[in-house]
């Protein structure tokens, strides 16, 4: 199973860098920037507590500083890559806040940015891991709540897709760590999509769902 944690710290981590670099841009830029260090500082904090809510809206408001920024700063790589990386965290907050059709167009649209993934491959593997994880959540809900007509298999199908490429790419990349947490959520996404409507029901009893 993909550990959050992992992934948030090295999400981080890579945005950090990103704002540091990113700082060298124009002086009258750095106000600005000061105010989204500020608040990623407070999205550390509500992540921690499991304040979803509070968490976009803190990424809601730092996009729009970045929106303005990106538009007249000439340190244009730097920045791009800080935005995507802040797109991406605030995607994730948006599904564990249950808003999953919005992080999945959010997700989408970074992945046809990210389209020549050789530029940033571990950003692109970010990318499509969270889209798959809230596409394999959207079909356990969408066939929990609508039943089978729903339209569920056609995205649990794409999960499945992201999850192959992503454990093939760590697997290629010499990652076993990795590789192992990435086939395990693709046997997981694989097992929903050929579950019988009265096994699903049995573990939708139990309780027993949980992020791939």
């Amino acid at each position: 199973m993909i550990s959050w944690k992992s992934i948030f710290i090295w999400l981080w981590v890579g945005f950090l860098i990103s704002l540091v670099l990113f700082h060298l841009g124009p002086g009258r830029e750095i106000s600005k920037l000061d105010t989204v260090e500020s608040l990623i500082s407070e999205v550390s904090s509500s992540d921690a507590l499991g304040q979803w809510e509070k968490s976009s809206q803190s990424y809601s408001k730092a996009l729009s500083i970045l929106d303005r920024s990106l538009r007249v700063s000439w340190f244009c790589k730097p920045s791009s890559a800080a935005h995507l990386q802040l797109k991406l965290a605030k995607a994730r907050s948006e599904m564990l806040t249950g808003r999953i059709q919005s992080s999945i167009s959010m997700l989408e649209e970074l992945f046809v940015f990210q389209e020549l993934p050789d530029s940033d491959l571990r950003l692109h593997s970010e990318i499509r891991a969270t889209l798959a994880q809230a596409l394999y959540s959207l079909s356990w809900r969408s066939r929990l709540e609508m039943g089978e007509d729903s339209g569920w298999g056609s995205d649990v199908e794409k999960a499945v897709s992201h999850f192959r490429w992503l454990s093939e790419w760590a697997l290629n990349s010499g990652d076993m760590d990795l590789a192992e947490r990435y086939r395990a959520n693709l046997e997981l996404s694989m097992r929903l999509s050929r579950m019988k409507r009265p096994d699903f029901e049995d573990l939708a009893k139990q309780n027993s769902y949980k992020f791939p």
